[in-house]
């Protein structure tokens, strides 16, 4: 670790200290030594949230900076990129305003004084205030419906971006039935050629402007389905991590990767469905009045039509809800027993599994298919019934304003019908659509259900913050210690008591299931549901911070694992910042060089 990286760290230490949370900058420079924090901190502001802070950074001038003394101390960001600790700012009747700095050394805490001359030289106008964290933050809610419509109402600007384009977007709509219009009942009726050539420069210009506003709109629309995109799964990853050991030991892998895989629906819901169903929604406010003026007769047919297709998808709503639950659970247990597959083609090989595991595989497969079938059986009904309907819209106003034209002529006239017509076409693709995001509403509740199904387990309690982080040199105690792995399960380990000294071997022997692995587990904090008392240096193990005692402890795992990348990389996992000479040292030790 550099110069500048330590005193980046050693800044955020210093104030997170300062607002009651207890970490270290070797904490923070395991878990976020990755970052380049001498060239980049405004990364320190994106890693507040993993200790228990909240920050905002700002960009201020030095009239500013001279109110926040209650929000101090903070990070000041200089022009060089280096952090500092702003620890006090204040007016001297002499000296003029005065700014007390902290700037963390290797050595220890360097303070010095600067005044307004100095600080505007070296100050890039950067600060980073921090809190620490009094309230429910978002990644603390629970996952559900709620949650989501969170995530989605945070784009409130954009999603008012979008509405302006679209309510633009509905004048473009309206102008192509009304020009029809214009052209039967002016041009043609009256051979109005200098009308014509208005109306074609009229149309160009529409055709210039809807383009444009297309644009917009599109653009917009995959820069909020992209980040609400990053943000689900940012969020999926941050949960999985934070889930307890033992909630991936009961639940088969197969089970929580096939849950987790409905996040596609619900992000292609959120990016797709629900972002074009709100669109054709907002061209509603033009063609609805639009219908109304031209012939509020004509409107009330098309008004039962977009009725009898809501009457007839909220019919098939949960049918289709309850069919669509069937699917889910047989396609989750298809791919829980693929991956399960997968994981286990060593013993499968060795024990000669291949004929049973395939003929298990294909009535999973008859399973999943004929849910599958019954599910887009049952759709084809509503999808049936809608279609006439639906072009009833356009076909039938258009039958219907006909025979009104031979019993009235003026009733409407033959433009005014033309364009009607095709205004009601138009309407028809939004209802139609929002009728459909009805139906889709009961899969996706489904799909919340599958995910929340992962994402809503209690976290492992790590104590970050408030878990004692004394240093420790290796003293470890057991004193009556039992365990079970499940309620009603045997003692995996009963009335276990043993000291042993810092610097000291010490073996553990026993057959199979005798209790040895679960004391390991137990001292990393894995299974923290036993009975008696574990101490390491006098902490209890239930007071220490997890994070802190799995990283004072060495482990080699009865089976290796390797992560994708370079075996220098997977060596220095846990110590990314790790020198070679340092990696070849590990190597040898391990007999791995």
């Amino acid at each position: 670790m550099d110069a500048d990286e330590f005193n980046s760290l050693a800044s955020q230490v210093y104030i997170a200290r300062r607002r009651g949370v207890e970490t270290s900058i070797e904490t923070l420079s395991r878990r976020f030594g990755q970052m380049d924090f001498a060239t980049n901190p405004e990364l320190l502001a994106s890693i507040s949230g993993e200790i228990g802070l909240s920050a905002k950074r700002l960009n201020i001038g030095w009239r500013d900076l001279t109110q926040l003394k209650r929000a101090l101390p903070a990070l000041l960001i200089l022009r060089d990129k280096k952090v500092v600790v702003l620890e006090s700012i204040r007016t001297d009747p002499t000296a003029g305003v005065i700014a007390t700095l902290i700037a963390p050394t290797r050595d220890g805490d360097s303070e010095v004084i600067v005044d307004e001359a100095q600080l505007r030289e070296a100050w890039s106008g950067d600060i980073v205030l921090l809190k620490r964290k009094v309230r429910l933050d978002e990644e603390s809610k629970p996952f559900n419906i709620a949650w989501i419509s969170g995530q989605v109402l945070q784009e409130g600007k954009l999603f008012r971006d979008i509405g302006i384009a679209s309510l633009f977007s509905t004048v473009f709509a309206l102008a192509p039935p009304f020009i029809v219009m214009l052209v039967i009942d002016r041009v043609i009726v009256n051979h109005s050629t200098s009308t014509l050539w208005v109306i074609a420069g009229g149309l160009g210009l529409l055709i210039i402007f809807e383009m444009l506003m297309g644009f917009l709109r599109r653009l917009f629309m995959q820069v909020t389905a992209t980040r609400i995109d990053a943000r689900l799964n940012l969020y999926v990853m941050d949960r999985l991590l934070k889930l307890p050991m033992d909630y991936f030991e009961r639940t088969p892998t197969g089970y929580t990767l096939g849950r987790l895989g409905q996040l596609y629906r619900i992000r292609s819901f959120l990016t797709g469905q629900v972002f074009g169903t709100f669109l054709d929604l907002v061209t509603l406010v033009g063609l609805v009045p639009a219908l109304v003026v031209l012939s509020w007769k004509l409107s009330l047919f098309v008004f039962a039509c977009a009725g009898a297709i809501f009457l007839i998808i909220f019919v098939y709503l949960k049918p289709l809800a309850y069919r669509h639950g069937a699917v889910v659970a047989a396609e989750r247990e298809k791919g829980a027993f693929l991956t399960e597959t997968v994981y286990g083609m060593r013993s499968i090989k060795s024990l000669s599994l291949e004929d049973r595991r395939r003929s298990e595989w294909d009535v999973k497969v008859a399973e999943a298919t004929l849910a599958q079938y019954r599910e887009g059986a049952l759709a084809n009904y509503p999808q049936t019934f809608v279609v006439p309907f639906e072009r009833f819209m356009f076909s039938g106003s258009l039958i219907l304003g006909a025979a009104m034209v031979l019993v009235s002529p003026t009733s409407v006239y033959p433009g005014a019908l033309i364009a009607f017509s095709m205004l009601a076409g138009r309407t028809a693709a939004p209802l139609v659509q929002l009728a459909r995001l009805m139906s889709d509403v009961g899969e996706i509740r489904g799909a919340v259900g599958e995910v929340a199904a992962v994402m809503n387990t209690p976290p492992e309690d790590l104590r970050s913050g408030s878990g004692l982080k004394l240093p420790v040199r290796g003293n470890i105690s057991f004193s009556k210690v039992e365990f079970r792995y499940a309620p009603g399960a045997p003692l995996a380990l009963s009335g276990a008591s043993f000291t042993i000294q810092p610097g000291a071997i010490f073996g553990i022997m026993g057959r199979s299931g005798s209790g040895k692995t679960t004391i390991t587990r137990l001292l990393q904090g894995l299974n923290p549901k036993y009975e008696g008392i574990i101490k390491i240096d006098g902490m209890d193990l239930r007071e220490m911070d997890i994070h802190h005692l799995r990283q004072n402890i060495g482990v080699v795992p009865q089976e290796n694992f390797l992560f994708s990348g370079t075996i220098r990389e997977n060596i220095s996992i846990a110590r990314p910042n790790a020198s070679m000479s340092d990696v070849v040292r590990a190597a040898q030790l391990a007999g791995a060089e």
